[in-house]
């Protein structure tokens, strides 16, 4: 067939080589990560550190632990603008009748459903509705 037809042999095996080649790849990367497992490091909180395990920086006071800058908490947010003041009643009652009738009983959920102005994020046509379901 190859001798008769030395086009159609060759089509064959570009054929065959294009297709072969993309599976082998992913082949490839599937036994590479297979291969590679990740090591995960994790200390037990009640645990003490090792002295061995202990950086080596001689900049690192050996008393205090590295600060990391993530570590720091935001600020709380002030509410004393006057619009916290409005429509307290509505934002409970929004609050008791859609929220927790959906058994959602996460305070701090709860707590932020009751503090956000809808009303102050609505156009001032629709006001009136801004609490509704």
């Amino acid at each position: 067939m190859a001798a008769s037809n030395p086009e159609r042999a060759r089509k064959w095996i570009y054929l065959s080589l294009s297709l072969l080649t993309p599976l082998a790849l992913f082949v490839g990367i599937i036994v590479i990560k297979s291969a590679i497992k990740p090591v995960r490091l994790v200390a037990s909180a009640n645990q003490s550190p090792d002295t061995a395990s202990k950086s080596a920086d001689p900049n690192q006071d050996s008393g205090q632990e590295p600060k990391d800058p993530n570590d720091k908490k935001p600020p709380r947010p002030d509410h004393k603008h006057p619009a916290f003041k409005e429509r307290i009643e509505e934002r409970a009652r929004m609050v008791a009748d859609q929220i927790q009738a959906r058994d959602v009983n996460d305070p701090n959920v709860l707590k932020a459903m009751r503090i956000v102005l809808r009303h102050a994020l609505v156009r001032p046509g629709g006001q009136f509705c801004a609490y509704n379901d």
